[in-house]
């Protein structure tokens, strides 16, 4: 089953690579640069896996994983948080389910697949229904 992820960023040059990377090892690839858009596509196109950047415009990363977790008709995806390296320790509370994984920026799309393999041996893709 071919793994289906979104990946909601603003720099369009990290999405380009992303997009490239991703679907060259095999991967669905979906993007959005904005928060509001990402809660959008998360309610309509349910990914198997969302790689969300904390400095997201329009909802922010901490916006879309309160959604996340409060919205009852939201699937329970897993979610790489990525961060920046000028954002300080966040608090534990914040890391907590659906964030599976935090990785510091810059980070190497090689980097970044490799992170979304070993999620994947762990939460496979679900199955379309």
């Amino acid at each position: 089953m071919i793994m289906k992820i979104l990946i909601a960023d603003a720099d369009v040059l990290f999405l380009a690579l992303c997009r490239h990377s991703f679907t060259s090892e095999g991967y669905q690839l979906e993007t959005t640069a904005t928060g509001l858009d990402c809660l959008a596509r998360l309610r309509e196109g349910q990914p198997d896996l969302l790689i969300l950047d904390w400095s997201l415009p329009w909802g922010g990363g901490d916006g879309v994983l309160a959604h996340m977790r409060q919205e009852v008709l939201l699937p329970r995806i897993p979610v790489i948080l990525t961060l920046p390296a000028s954002v300080p320790e966040l608090p534990d509370d914040l890391l907590e389910s659906p964030v599976v994984a935090c990785v510091r920026k810059p980070i190497r799309t090689r980097r970044l697949i490799e992170q979304v393999q070993h999620i994947e041996a762990v939460v496979p893709a679900r199955e379309p229904g």
